[in-house]
C-alpha cells in the first residue's frame, strides 16, 4: 500500500513539475506540442512499472486515426508512450480535476454523444487530421475488462465514409493487459 501511495505522489510532482513547460509549448510552440506528452507517457509508465510488450509495425506517417480497445485509463499511457497523438474522450473528462487539464494540454478532442453534436465533432476530427496530428479514437464508447470487444458506439468512427478526400491512414490497435501469473 505504501508503494502505490509513492508512486501516486511521485506521479503528481512530476506531473505538476511538467504542467508549465507544456502550457508553454501549446501556447507558443503548436508545432511541439506533442514532445512533452510523449516524454511525459513514457516516464509515467516507468513510474508505474508497466511493461509494454508491442508486437506489428509501430512506426506510423501522420495523419493516422488509431482505432483501439478501451481496456482501462492506463490505455492514454500505454498509446501516448508509443504514439505522438492526441485522443477523443467523452466531454465529462474535459472537468475531471487534473485527467482534465492533462487531456486539454494533449490537444484532445471532447465529444459530445448527443446527435446534434455530431456535425460539428466530425469538423473537428477532420480539421485535426488535416493538420498532419495523429488521433486515437476508442469506438466501444467505454472502457470493458478486454477479455471482449464490446460493439463499437461511436457514430464519429463512419466520418471517413462521408469524407474521402482525406488522406488519413487507419491502424487498429488491439491491448491486452496480463497479469505476471497469467
Amino acid at each position: 500500500m505504501i508503494l502505490i501511495f509513492l508512486k501516486i505522489v511521485v506521479f503528481l510532482i512530476f506531473t505538476l513539475a511538467l504542467l508549465p513547460f507544456q502550457l508553454i509549448v501549446v501556447f507558443l510552440l503548436k508545432s511541439y506540442s506533442y514532445i512533452i506528452p510523449y516524454f511525459y507517457h513514457n516516464i509515467c509508465c516507468k513510474i508505474f512499472g508497466i511493461k509494454i510488450k508491442t508486437s506489428g509495425k509501430l512506426f506510423i506517417n501522420p495523419p493516422t486515426l488509431l482505432v483501439s480497445n478501451h481496456a482501462s485509463y492506463l490505455d492514454i499511457l500505454i498509446l501516448g508512450s508509443i504514439y505522438k497523438t492526441s485522443f477523443i474522450a467523452k466531454k465529462e473528462v474535459k472537468k475531471w480535476p487534473v485527467l482534465g487539464i492533462l487531456a486539454k494540454l494533449q490537444n484532445t478532442i471532447f465529444i459530445d454523444r448527443k446527435v446534434s453534436s455530431i456535425k460539428k465533432q466530425e469538423n473537428q476530427i477532420i480539421e485535426h487530421l488535416n493538420k498532419e496530428k495523429n488521433l486515437v479514437i476508442f469506438p466501444e464508447g467505454t472502457s470493458s475488462d478486454g477479455n471482449q470487444v464490446l460493439p463499437f458506439k461511436s457514430s464519429l468512427f463512419n466520418i471517413f465514409e462521408e469524407n474521402i478526400n482525406t488522406k488519413v491512414s487507419v491502424k487498429t490497435i488491439t491491448i491486452i493487459y496480463k497479469k505476471i501469473n497469467g
